[in-house]
């Protein structure tokens, strides 16, 4: 493999949620928070960020190459994590398709990516969007690139605090943001009615526990 593709793989670990390699572009997101797990879906496209790079450009014979080896990482990445199902479609050398879905407790080190997730009083859950650095929003006004999508939140407890566009009703459980770039912040802190298992023993705990009697 040409060290420049696996220089960009290895970093797709840390930028596939920070926005850092892969920019997501017309989207439809859902992010569902519940006491013991969230679970994320995606339908849009992903710009490629490294591809326009000039470090990853000099020394590249084969673009074409760069962007599959990028989107197989991609998918490799989202098969790795529980209850995955993941597409993707290349669209062109700085850009491809994807739909996917995971469900993820919040003790593993992936759950602080794109969101940063606090938990406090044991079942209080805050939800802040990470900022994009400096560097990297330069590098996206450089190419135009645009990040604009509809992200849904939707939060199985009660809803202290949200920033939303619209806040969710009984009819539609989202807290929706429109968003235009990647610079406007989200946040929303939900309180459940059960702690928040942080560790994986607590999470199996939870998922084991007996469920109690539905009320008729």
């Amino acid at each position: 493999m040409n060290i420049r593709i696996k220089q960009c793989c290895l970093c797709l670990l840390a930028c596939l949620a920070l926005y850092g390699c892969l920019v997501p572009d017309k989207y439809i997101a859902t992010l569902s928070l519940s006491n013991h797990a969230y679970s994320v879906e995606f339908i849009g496209k992903m710009h490629m960020a490294a591809s326009y790079s000039e470090t990853y450009k000099q020394g590249m014979d084969n673009p074409q190459q760069l962007a599959a080896s990028i989107m197989n990482e991609f998918e490799r990445v989202i098969k790795e994590r529980p209850q995955s199902q993941v597409e993707t479609l290349i669209l062109d050398e700085h850009s491809f398709g994807t739909q996917f879905v995971y469900v993820s407790p919040y003790y593993l080190q992936e759950a602080t990516g794109m969101f940063a997730f606090t938990v406090s009083d044991e079942n209080t859950l805050t939800v802040i969007s990470r900022p994009i650095s400096t560097n990297d929003m330069e590098l996206l006004k450089q190419n135009n690139l645009t990040s604009k999508g509809s992200l849904c939140i939707k939060a199985f407890g009660t809803v202290l605090e949200s920033n939303a566009d619209r806040n969710a009703t009984l009819i539609d459980m989202c807290n929706r943001w429109e968003l235009s770039d990647l610079e406007r912040p989200v946040k929303l802190v939900v309180r459940f009615s059960k702690p928040i298992p942080m560790t994986p023993q607590a999470f199996q705990d939870a998922q084991n526990a007996p469920k109690g009697r539905q009320r008729r």
